[in-house]
C-alpha cells in the first residue's frame, strides 16, 4: 500500500467513526433496548451485517485480489464487523463516558493498526 493510500485510509476512517458514534449517542436509549438482552437479535444482526457490507466495499477497493490476502476475506470481514459492533455496544453499555470524537479516535486507531499495535504490544 502506498503512503498516500495509507494516509487516506487513516484520515477517512476517523470522520466516519465519529458520525457512527454521534448517531449511536443520539439514539442511545432506543439502541440499548433494541440491542439489549431483551431486544431484537435480528436488529443487532442487521446492523452488524451493515457494518460488514461497508467493510466489504472498502476492502474490495483497497485489496481487490483475494490471492494477496493473508487470510480469507470473509473471516477478516467477520472479525472486523464483530469487533467494531462490540466496541459500539461496550460504549453504550458502559454509559458512553467518552465523547463520540474520543471514540472515533479509538475506533480509527484499532481499525488502522489492529489490536496488537493499539495495545502497545508492538510499535507502529
Amino acid at each position: 500500500m502506498t503512503g498516500i493510500l495509507l494516509i487516506a485510509q487513516i484520515v477517512s476512517s476517523y470522520p466516519l467513526s465519529v458520525r457512527i458514534f454521534e448517531e449511536f449517542s443520539r439514539h442511545a436509549e432506543f439502541l440499548k433496548i433494541m440491542f439489549g438482552t431483551n431486544g431484537d437479535l435480528s436488529y443487532a444482526n442487521r446492523y452488524k451485517n451493515f457494518l460488514a457490507e461497508q467493510m466489504i466495499d472498502k476492502f474490495s477497493y483497497l485489496q481487490p485480489q483475494d490471492e494477496k490476502m493473508h487470510i480469507p476475506r470473509d473471516y477478516l470481514i467477520a472479525y472486523m464487523s464483530s469487533a467494531n459492533f462490540g466496541i459500539l455496544m461496550h460504549w453504550l453499555e458502559s454509559g458512553m463516558k467518552q465523547t463520540p470524537q474520543q471514540m472515533g479516535r479509538i475506533m480509527a486507531q484499532i481499525i488502522n493498526y489492529g489490536p496488537i499495535i493499539s495495545s502497545g504490544l508492538r510499535e507502529k
